[in-house]
């Protein structure tokens, strides 16, 4: 009896050391060590000359920037990963086509004191074998396994497409953001450059009596404001280019360029034909509608289980002693084959549960994709509501532009006339500065309304579709031009 416990003691030790104890404490060790071990990786990174993130120099266009990004991005890069999720699950989905081979072994020591030879046999017993299994038939749930498997596959490229087109948005806005940046930079230094021209000159007006020290130091002050606004300009293009960076992936030393230019392009989008093409094209419609193929196969694979499930199945192997004559302690083969029938007869509440449930499941990815398609025909409604009151907005500060600039102009003259003040001339160029602000503010709105307007029809990232459902249609082009001059309405 004692020799009994302690096997049984000495299989309990095993069995827990093979299960293993992890404490608190040595997880929180293991993520801290592996923070370090990011840290070193990327100081080590920042030497390497080599390294995944490629350091741009000189020009770029928005063309090579959306290409930068679908390679290097690595949000994308992290998504595009779940084509092999989806490539494994296909594969373990044929598990209920093909066979099963197991291998069996097996060791049995009877207890001394209770061991009778002639009752019991031999002392050891020892078997061997495999055993094969077909599945013949579960009630449809082999097939619809694997129709799930191959949906998931086409949800995932939905992902992949939908991670794509948001990649491409923001590169896309985030070149218009550097290309406002700069425009905004320009017009900054323009009204530093307009200011110290109007200092040089009051400053001589002093000198000859025709102004006094207050005029001198109000041309200061007017510098210095807008030095200041400058110096904002300047960082908010700093930032704007790290951030245009991070998104192609390239590396944060880069030393570009924008070759591109904001331009305004006017655009006409019929809204019935915007919807078509969402529908053809967006992969969030895409994802809904292979959420509800799947919920289908779930209630077929649900409903299988009132199907008895028929398999195939053979045997062979070894044992010692012979498994028909206990009494010889000798190695003999034996093997079986047959067909086993299994029909569970207490589970029934279980197995209606499981197909309400199912049932409940579909119903409410049916209501998500009604949910995804309004979601998509307002927001193309937005869109193109934006894109309207965009064209007004970038028409108007034409017009304000225009005023503006004669306005300064005509104000330096008279003021060199003496039939102005100097307060005439800072207000002007006030105006001139807030209007060519707004001017290029309006031709960033715009592109962005139009940019906005394709991603929710869901033409930004290409499709079989593409080219001839754009027929006729709103141009996917981005609203970015390496000419040199600004495209004006028509």
């Amino acid at each position: 009896m004692k020799r009994r416990q302690k096997m049984v003691v000495c299989a309990l030790v095993v069995c827990l050391g093979l299960m293993g104890c992890v404490s608190k404490q040595e997880v929180r060790r293991a993520i801290s060590s592996t923070r370090v071990q990011a840290y070193h990786q990327w100081e080590r990174a920042r030497e390497e000359p080599d390294r995944q993130e490629p350091r741009l120099d000189g020009r770029l266009s928005l063309e090579d920037a959306l290409k930068l990004s679908l390679l290097h991005n690595k949000s994308l890069q992290a998504v595009v990963q779940e084509r092999d999720v989806a490539r494994g699950r296909v594969l373990s989905s044929h598990r209920g086509l093909l066979p099963t081979v197991s291998l069996l072994g097996s060791y049995t020591r009877h207890d001394d004191d209770a061991y009778d030879k002639h009752a019991m046999g031999a002392l050891d017993e020892y078997a061997a074998g495999i055993k094969v299994t077909q599945p013949i038939f579960r009630g449809g749930a082999t097939v619809a396994e694997l129709r799930s498997a191959q949906l998931f596959a086409c949800y995932s490229d939905e992902r992949v497409r939908e991670q794509t087109e948001t990649t491409l948005y923001e590169v896309t806005s985030g070149y218009y953001r550097v290309l406002l940046a700069q425009q905004l930079l320009e017009v900054t230094q323009d009204a530093v450059t307009s200011a110290e021209s109007h200092l040089t000159e009051v400053s001589r007006k002093r000198d000859s009596g025709a102004a006094t020290e207050y005029h001198v130091l109000r041309a200061r002050v007017d510098v210095s404001l807008y030095q200041a606004q400058m110096i904002q300009q300047r960082n908010a293009l700093n930032l704007a280019t790290t951030q245009l960076l991070k998104d192609m992936g390239a590396h944060q030393d880069s030393a570009i360029e924008l070759s591109g230019q904001l331009v305004y392009r006017p655009a006409r989008p019929e809204f019935q034909r915007m919807v078509k093409l969402a529908f053809y094209n967006r992969p969030d419609l895409g994802q809904a509608q292979a959420n509800v193929h799947m919920s289908e196969e779930v209630i077929r694979v649900a409903a299988s289980r009132y199907w008895p499930q028929v398999n195939a199945f053979a045997t062979g192997g070894l044992s010692r002693p012979e498994p028909y004559a206990s009494m010889h302690d000798e190695w003999d083969s034996h093997a079986s084959v047959g067909i086993s029938v299994e029909l569970p007869l207490f589970d029934g509440l279980q197995r209606e549960g499981q197909l309400v449930e199912s049932k409940a499941l579909l119903r409410q990815r049916q209501f998500e994709l009604l949910d995804v398609q309004e979601r998509a025909v307002l927001q193309i409604r937005q869109a193109i509501l934006s894109l309207r009151d965009a064209e007004q907005f970038v028409e108007s500060q034409q017009m304000n532009l225009q005023l503006a600039t004669e306005g300064l102009r005509l104000a330096e003259v008279g003021y060199r006339n003496g039939v102005n003040t100097e307060i005439d001339v800072t207000d002007a160029r006030s105006s001139l500065t807030r209007a060519k602000g707004f001017y290029y503010q309006a031709i960033h709105d715009h592109a962005i309304a139009r940019l906005l307007l394709q991603k929710s029809t869901g033409v930004l990232s290409p499709t079989d579709q593409l080219e001839v459902s754009l027929t006729g249609g709103l141009s996917p082009e981005p609203s970015v031009s390496d000419e040199p001059e600004h495209e004006e309405h028509p």
